[in-house]
This record gives structure tokens, sequence and C-alpha cells, in this order.
């Protein structure tokens, strides 16, 4: 609530790096690298429906997968 979209993107890729800059160790030692692709999507910026948020936040998530993977991709459109 209350975020620029901006500031989500912001807040989004801050995420992804730490994820990706952390990695897992397990109970035997080994460590794993994870990483992550994040959607984001903003109202009013995107959308006159709030109730759509989460379909193009998904949609930007796909795209973030099947553009590279370990991203962020935001919707810039208005719907």
């Amino acid at each position: 609530p209350n975020c620029t979209l901006d500031k989500a993107v912001r807040i989004a890729k801050r995420i992804r790096r730490n994820v990706s800059d952390t990695p897992i160790t397990l109970t035997n030692g080994e460590e794993l690298s994870v990483t992550i692709s994040l959607g984001t999507a903003h109202y009013p910026n995107n959308t006159k429906r709030p109730e759509s948020l989460p379909i193009l936040a998904d949609q930007m998530l796909y795209k973030a997968k099947e553009t590279g993977r370990n991203k962020v991709c935001f919707s810039e459109k208005k719907e």
C-alpha cells in the first residue's frame, strides 16, 4: 500500500539480489545457489481495476522467466 511503481521495482530488485547473493547451506554443509524471478504491477499506473493486479504481476513473472530468469519485470502500460 502507498508504494510507487518505482519503489516497488526497487524493492523487488533488492529481494532478487539478496536471494541470489545468499546461498542456502544444507545440513551436510553443501551450499546451493538460488535465484528468483519477480513480476510487479501497480495500481493505478498499470490498471484501472486493482483486482487485476495479481494477473498483471503473474504475467510479468512469466515474462521474467521467459526472457532470462533471475530478473524483475514490471508492467509499464495501462490496461
